[in-house]
């Protein structure tokens, strides 16, 4: 007779387990609890490394400023002391743009939008290449751009003189100035601001004046002046050209006029190679202005005239 005997159960082992397993759980809760404390840890550290460094980085930032505060103050100084004469590279600079200006005068008289434009009004006027009609026009765009700048930079320096002397307002009307001209020492470093601003001014406005003045003394330019067309690229070479040189510290003027009326100065004009070799001396037209010092009225570049036969 057979009995079914169970296995003795060991006292304790399911216990043990329970136990085991709960120090293994207590083990892993103090590892993870160590391991979110250490991030914690560098967490703060790392805050506290970036706010030492923004705080580094506005120390020296003040201290940069602080440093230009006193270069400024030191050359505001000068400023009042020496006046901006003496400031030998602004000269320099100055010399070179004007140099650049006489330098694109001569060129523009050479240049292919100067021939092409030339072609573009002969072909128009159905006359030949040396059609003193087709000088007189080109002469006359260059006389128009000249005249029609001369009048807006000044308008341009009259704002910038406002603008220099007034206060801006951050609320409510702009304050009114107390000064009606500018001090002395600072006319030079007013003049260079005017030349230097020359070449980034929006000259639109102009070329359409000087587009208007020339189809109304030459109608039959009219399907001439249109965008893309070489005598336009012209119009716009001489609006830029004539505003860099009456913006310039000292100005430059253009004329076709003289002080013998029609005779030839060898001083004031150079005779242009198409002209008659058995001519006189008297001018016939001018193919080329001379140009001028406004100031002081030397001459610069010598004209280029036609001579009569």
């Amino acid at each position: 007779m057979h009995t079914n005997k169970r296995p003795k159960k060991r006292e304790g082992s399911l216990l043990d387990v329970l136990r085991d397993r709960n120090i293994e759980n207590k083990e892993l809760r103090k590892q993870v609890a160590d391991l979110e404390s250490s991030m914690a840890r560098l967490n703060e550290a790392s805050r506290s490394s970036d706010l030492n460094t923004g705080v580094t980085t506005l120390v020296q930032q003040y201290r940069d400023s602080q440093d230009e505060v006193k270069r400024l103050n030191e050359r505001l100084s000068q400023l009042h002391t020496d006046g901006p004469i003496k400031n030998h590279s602004s000269s320099g600079a100055s010399h070179a743009i004007k140099a650049k200006v006489r330098h694109d005068f001569v060129r523009l008289k050479q240049s292919d939008t100067w021939f092409h434009a030339r072609e573009e009004i002969c072909k128009k006027l159905s006359s030949s290449q040396e059609s003193p009609l087709a000088y007189k026009i080109l002469l006359d765009i260059l006389m128009e751009a000249f005249s029609n700048a001369k009048e807006a930079v000044g308008l341009f320096k009259q704002k910038l003189h406002f603008l220099m002397l007034n206060p801006v307002a951050t609320h409510g009307p702009r304050a009114a100035s107390t000064q009606q001209e500018i001090p002395n020492q600072f006319q030079d470093t007013f003049l260079e601001a005017v030349e230097n601003l020359s070449d980034i001014c929006n000259l639109d406005e102009l070329e359409e004046r000087v587009v208007a003045g020339t189809a109304e003394k030459h109608p039959l330019m009219s399907g001439l002046l249109e965008k893309g067309t070489y005598l336009r690229g012209y119009i716009t070479s001489c609006v830029r050209l004539s505003w860099r040189m009456n913006t310039l510290k000292k100005p430059m003027a253009v004329s076709t006029n003289t002080d013998y009326k029609s005779k030839f100065n060898q001083h004031l004009h150079e005779i242009h190679m198409g002209s008659p070799k058995t001519a006189s001396d008297v001018i016939d037209f001018f193919v080329w202005p001379t140009l001028l010092s406004a100031n002081s009225g030397d001459v610069i570049e010598r004209g280029f005239v036609f001579l009569k036969t």
